[in-house]
């Protein structure tokens, strides 16, 4: 739904890019009550309980509600521009330990801390198969392995940036951002110097995509990445991802991925190192069901430091448990198998994944995935997610689950 008020977005001074703007007021200082202009109202709501028992810890117990609003402006002369607020606040904040922020440090963690922040304020021109977008903005590129927002978590992480696209040319698309500041999933009351503040960045995002043919999609990329005040996070990452999706058979759908990247220590990171990252993937799909193999690889220099992604939305990654966010410095293997039930109405994903080392033979544990989903109505959705890691020794034995409702308009 469109809501006609009466005023005209003609300035968006977009101060996040210099990573001055701290609240809405200072960022939306060039509205000006004009003429009758259109903005469209934006929100989006997730309440969820989040259970976590982790082998040595006191359970935890979050029930948190999370909203975002904001306003967007349709296009004016090419310009448009969006402003929006994100809150979180839980039940019982003592409930649980949102990693350094709020909590007992005896509980598990679940780092969904109560915040409240501008979540984006943008500024963006479009035109011609150009897009220019300065300000707090939401970065997703390729499948977010290496740059995303975090979307898992009640705070999602988003980048004071400027980025350009341009897509002009037939099949080619073109991707350059430079990121001035992290908005990290911790939110406005993480301490500093925890681990948890956000990254004062000076880094640059490279990304080209060229569609081979239908189905089939080559890309290519550099993330240059600087921390000022994470040196051990800074890194320069090359790499090539394929990605393809064709029939094989009647009613049979083949679709897989390839990656490989070369990662070594950018900026100012005190530690010289090399690192590898390959991933391969493939599922066979007929009728909505579906079986996938995949196995990727995180490595090592030697036990020096492994191949790392600050930036990454990790929970995506490696299992649900979030028990390798960070890689161990001896490198990952997952081996992974899952596969989709489109049981009606109630859509159904199993995955178990097989740890290792990279570096050596240590075996990292073995881990049992599994969601449900049911759309309620177009705008509403409920999930069920559960999760229970078995470190077998390497680290401790973790049991998690969430039961969740969004509404997005």
């Amino acid at each position: 739904m469109k809501t006609k008020v009466n005023i005209a977005m003609t300035t968006l001074i977009a101060l996040t890019c210099t990573g001055y703007a701290e609240s809405g007021v200072e960022l939306l200082q060039g509205i000006l009550a004009q003429t009758n202009h259109t903005l469209i109202p934006m929100l989006d709501v997730r309440a969820r309980y989040e259970f976590g028992e982790q082998e040595g810890k006191d359970s935890s117990h979050a029930t948190t509600l999370r909203a975002r609003a904001g306003l967007q402006s349709q296009d004016y002369n090419g310009f448009s521009g969006l402003v929006e607020f994100e809150a979180t606040r839980a039940k019982d904040s003592e409930a649980y330990r949102a990693a350094n922020v709020h909590g007992p440090t005896s509980d598990t963690v679940i780092a969904d801390p109560e915040s409240t922040e501008l979540n984006r304020a943008q500024l963006q021109f479009k035109r011609n198969g150009n897009l220019f977008i300065a300000g707090r903005q939401r970065i997703i590129l390729d499948n977010a392995r290496f740059i995303g927002n975090v979307g898992w978590r009640q705070n999602e992480q988003t980048f004071d940036a400027a980025t350009y696209k341009n897509t002009s040319i037939d099949n080619l698309s073109l991707f350059y951002g430079y990121i001035n500041d992290v908005q990290r999933i911790f939110g406005s009351d993480a301490p500093s110097g925890t681990g948890t503040d956000d990254f004062e960045s000076d880094s640059h995002l490279i990304n080209a995509a060229y569609t081979l043919a239908e189905g089939h999609k080559l890309t290519a990329y550099a993330y240059l990445l600087d921390f000022d005040n994470s040196a051990a996070n800074s890194s320069d990452t090359l790499g090539l991802n394929y990605t393809f999706k064709g029939k094989i058979t009647d009613g049979y759908t083949l679709k897989g991925y390839a990656e490989f990247a070369y990662q070594d220590d950018g900026g100012d990171n005190p530690t010289d190192y090399e690192a590898l990252y390959y991933h391969l993937n493939g599922s066979i799909i007929r009728d909505g069901y579906s079986a996938t193999l995949g196995y990727e690889v995180l490595g090592s220099d030697e036990g020096i430091a492994s191949f790392r992604t600050p930036l990454a939305t990790a929970h995506k990654f490696n299992g649900w448990n979030d028990q390798f966010l960070s890689t161990p410095t001896s490198g990952l293997q997952d081996a992974y198998i899952g596969i989709a039930l489109p049981v009606p109405k109630y859509p159904v994903q199993l995955i178990y994944h097989y740890f290792t080392a990279d570096d050596d033979s240590s075996f990292y544990g073995q881990e049992i995935d599994a969601v449900i989903a049911h759309k309620l109505s177009p705008k509403t959705k409920a999930i069920a997610k559960a999760s229970y890691y078995d470190a077998n020794g390497y680290n401790v034995d973790c049991t998690r689950f969430s039961l969740e409702l969004n509404y997005k308009y």
